[in-house]
């Protein structure tokens, strides 16, 4: 009898119960002692080399048995790993993937919308096809892992993220959804940039017009100071000492108005 394994003879066994193999990784024995017509044929620690036909034959009439031997990949499924798969974000945003392989690695690629656009090498190297797209590599005893980046999106971006590691560890897909912005969404982004950029600065903060007149005020009272205020009020408002032809030239991003009292009122406008 002899076994075929990936087009290998890799085992005979003989009626005199010898049982000769090419390596450590097969091996045989009869189902029962002194019973010749039973072989239980092993394939110690299997890998994808030896996915496909295993071929039993024996001499004479009987001919040729064929099994299929189909190998997964589950136990490299458990050593490379890559989230989100799923990710659905607004165009102009970013977005990132990470990759996290158990083992040594030595090559890891990132495919974009069918284009190579990021290599990482055990080195720590990084080499990018432009810079919408960047990486950040770590390593932990036999533990490694990138953060993948891509700037600023756009819908060409929209579509399988392929991150692929050399050897037996193959490659992950994750899919990218690229949305258009809405007016509300658009509107939204603009305020949160805003306010973080006030936040930042500190020092920006609104200031209460001092001199702002309710409409139809027109009592006013002249203080020590130099302001009139409107009686039974504590608002100040300063007399008009501009001449109307300088109006359009130095207050040109306000509102001014004149009331029957002579007074000018001076009236800005914040949008956000």
């Amino acid at each position: 009898m002899t076994w075929n394994v990936g087009g290998y003879l890799v085992l005979t066994v003989l009626a005199t119960d010898n049982i000769s193999s090419s390596s450590k990784q097969f091996s045989a024995r009869f189902c029962s002692s002194g019973d010749t017509s039973c072989v239980e044929f092993t394939i110690h620690n299997v890998t994808r080399r030896e996915s496909g036909p295993v071929i039993c034959s024996l001499q004479g009439e009987y001919g040729s048995k064929t099994a299929q031997l189909y190998v997964q990949d589950s136990a490299v499924s458990e050593q490379f790993q890559l989230e989100p798969l799923h990710s659905t974000v607004l165009q102009g945003s970013d977005v990132q993937f990470k990759a996290t392989v158990q083992g040594i690695l030595q090559v890891m690629t990132w495919n974009v919308g069918g284009y190579l656009v990021l290599t990482v090498l055990a080195t720590g190297n990084i080499s990018s096809s432009s810079k919408q797209f960047s990486a950040r590599f770590c390593s932990s005893g036999d533990t490694s892992s990138v953060e993948f980046t891509i700037h600023n999106v756009t819908r060409r971006e929209s579509g399988p993220v392929i991150c692929s590691v050399q050897g037996e560890y193959g490659s992950k897909t994750a899919q990218l959804y690229v949305q258009e912005p809405n007016y509300q969404d658009e509107m939204s982004r603009r305020v949160r940039t805003q306010i973080s950029v006030v936040d930042a600065a500190g020092q920006r903060q609104g200031q209460a017009n001092a001199g702002y007149v309710p409409e139809g005020q027109t009592s006013v009272e002249l203080s020590d100071s130099g302001f009139f205020q409107a009686n039974g009020s504590n608002i100040l408002e300063m007399p008009d000492v501009v001449n109307s032809n300088q109006v359009g030239n130095d207050y040109s991003s306000a509102y001014n108005t004149v009331d029957k009292s002579g007074f000018r009122k001076h009236r800005h406008a914040t949008i956000v």
